[in-house]
């Protein structure tokens, strides 16, 4: 059977405790190019709320592995979790800048009923629709249909287009993406997150592109050398 080494064997929602040496070399064993992992927050108050039996230390290990042993890594970030405010997205950026993953996700929280997260907003915030699911292409929320007191429905749309805009977290093929936000960028004055972001995001996407050539020569090599040996 001919194998299509151009594909990217892809697995997502890694828990960031269950990473170690063992377990990339599995990865790579079986041709994985690429891991995804929900971070969702790194201030500590926020990320203590949800849960998730993880520590952000164990995040950052798990990026420094990653990148050690040269595996493609993305993350998925989330706006609105309980405790969180424009400030505290701010930390979550500054840790995206400074982690350098090959892509991050940006999207809105959605508070479902029967879940910890709705009642917490139940409590302490506004629910404004019950149906309001507003995804783009990507498949993320972004638009915010909750706020809280000191989380405003406003600033929750200005730090996400901060937080894609700083992180260069959109596709560059289609720039319209971009284009169509430019009246908010005025609003909010992101100009400068917009060039930041593009001029960091180059970086990020010159290396992915290297990486993703070396982890297909890599694999391309030991399907030949297997051949070889049958």
């Amino acid at each position: 059977m001919k194998l299509n080494l151009s594909q990217f064997l892809t697995i997502s929602s890694v828990r960031a405790d269950s990473v170690d040496k063992e377990l990339i070399d599995l990865m790579k064993q079986a041709g994985v190019k690429h891991v995804n992992m929900g971070v969702e927050h790194v201030n500590p108050e926020v990320y203590n709320a949800i849960n998730k039996k993880e520590t952000i230390e164990d995040i950052y290990n798990a990026i420094e592995l990653f990148r050690r042993e040269k595996v493609l890594f993305s993350v998925g970030m989330i706006i609105g979790l309980p405790y969180d405010n424009y400030e505290r997205v701010k930390e979550s950026i500054s840790f995206i800048r400074k982690a350098k993953p090959n892509f991050v996700a940006w999207s809105m929280i959605i508070p479902y009923k029967g879940t910890r997260v709705r009642e917490w907003y139940d409590k302490h915030g506004t629910i404004f629709s019950e149906e309001q699911l507003m995804v783009n292409e990507d498949n993320l929320i972004v638009e915010p249909n909750v706020e809280t007191p000191d989380f405003t429905f406003e600033e929750r749309i200005k730090v996400r287009l901060k937080a894609i805009l700083a992180t260069c977290s959109y596709d560059w093929r289609r720039p319209w993406i971009v284009i169509k936000e430019i009246p908010l960028i005025i609003k909010y004055g992101l100009f400068w997150d917009l060039i930041s972001g593009i001029i960091w995001g180059f970086g990020i996407r010159a290396r992915r592109e290297i990486r993703k050539w070396q982890i297909t020569r890599r694999l391309r090599k030991r399907s030949e050398d297997h051949k070889a040996a049958v």
